[in-house]
């Protein structure tokens, strides 16, 4: 991106005229931006979470919701190539955000849905290594769970 066009958009962030949003040039603009990069990415991401969640499920399914009684949830086991699976999902998010943060530094940790990423990335490694250490049927590995689940889908 050149300079110029870095310092149009970021004083069409910080405008409060909603009407130069009207405006066709500008409108231009971002429909260009959008097309030649942010699509992309956000689509790759977008993806590469719902194959997160999708696989999320599917751990849920098999070591949690497919017993039959709550003995067999007391003696249920971890399903490792699903836990394999889900740390892999989260390689992306941990290498877009560090990327974010090393761009942009500080200015990261104003927005609070950059918190909520950090929570998921942070909760999702370690409801894997409880999973994978402790039983799955265990309070804590339970409760870690759940939270990975709200977080996961508040993102």
């Amino acid at each position: 991106m050149l300079e110029e066009d870095g310092r149009i958009i970021a004083a069409l962030a910080h405008s409060e005229e909603l009407d130069i949003f009207n405006c066709p040039a500008v409108k231009e603009l971002i429909q260009f931006k959008w097309q030649s990069y942010a699509r992309a990415k956000q689509s790759l991401g977008a993806m590469i979470h719902m194959c997160y969640i999708f696989t999320l499920i599917a751990y849920i399914q098999t070591v949690y919701l497919s017993a039959e009684n709550s003995e067999d949830v007391q003696n249920a086991e971890a399903n490792y190539p699903l836990l394999a699976a889900l740390g892999t999902w989260l390689l992306y998010p941990v290498y877009n955000d560090g990327r974010r943060v090393w761009r942009i530094g500080g200015a990261y940790f104003v927005s609070l849905a950059n918190y909520v990423d950090i929570l998921q990335i942070a909760l999702g490694y370690t409801s894997i290594v409880q999973q994978a250490y402790e039983h799955p049927a265990a309070f804590p590995a339970k409760l870690v769970m759940i939270f990975t689940v709200v977080t996961s889908l508040f993102k």
